[in-house]
């Protein structure tokens, strides 16, 4: 857990249903090792469905956070679903896309009873069902399922979703996402260009409140967040 970002998110981190907007490629990865960091602290059991990454990256940050993913799987703390490995290994329910909207259901059935008993379960990377042949009208109706499954026990659901060029359909599909949700992260580049000493600009908007921007810079065990204009390094 990062404690300038919980400062800045206050209460709305405790939402129910958060989601992680990725506009630029690989920087939104530390907030969902927020979100799996604040719920082991926080005493909850925890489900990855890790489709972009596998357990091992996920223990190696875990480690830095002063987490050992090992033990706490070992202990039923942790409940990690080998997305991306069923998906090298060419078999299961992600593999098979062709754009039907029940593509996903398979995966649903899956999701929903590995995470029995969870409280926290986090979504990583739901733009890769696009890349594996799954229509977004499925992924909608997979977010669809899991947000009123999840909500129905009071649940957390914490989506990471990436934007992809050229998928108009996906970017309406992101977009809805967000209107259902109670805490939104936007995370993108800096509109000045690179910067070794700022990681990008993140937004952070809920329902009741107008979007709030800051920068943030992503170190070896923390993350620093700061309003925009207070680094020398960004004009």
């Amino acid at each position: 857990m990062f404690p300038q970002l919980s400062a800045v998110l206050g209460e709305a981190e405790g939402a129910g249903v958060v989601v992680l907007v990725e506009a630029a490629a690989d920087r939104a990865a530390f907030l969902l090792h927020h979100f799996l960091s604040a719920g082991l602290r926080g005493g909850a059991r925890v489900f990855v469905l890790g489709l972009e990454q596998s357990f091992g990256h996920y223990h190696s940050v875990g480690l830095k956070l002063g987490h050992n993913l090992v033990k706490l799987r070992e202990a039923g703390t942790l409940v990690f679903h080998e997305g991306l490995r069923k998906v090298v290994e060419g078999g299961g329910v992600l593999a098979r896309g062709g754009g039907g909207q029940d593509s996903l259901q398979g995966l649903y059935r899956e999701v929903v009873e590995a995470a029995a008993g969870c409280q926290v379960v986090l979504v990583d990377n739901l733009a890769m069902l696009v890349l594996l042949g799954h229509s977004p009208s499925a992924v909608a109706a997979l977010l669809h399922q899991l947000r009123r499954h999840l909500g129905a026990r009071g649940a957390r659901l914490v989506l990471r979703a990436s934007l992809l060029q050229g998928e108009p359909a996906w970017a309406r599909v992101v977009a809805l996402a967000q209107l259902k949700a109670g805490l939104v992260l936007r995370v993108e580049e800096l509109a000045t260009g690179h910067s070794r000493e700022v990681s990008g600009s993140l937004e952070v908007a809920t329902p009741s409140s107008p979007p709030a921007c800051f920068h943030f810079r992503v170190e070896e065990r923390t993350v620093r967040v700061f309003p925009p204009g207070t680094s020398s390094a960004v004009l």
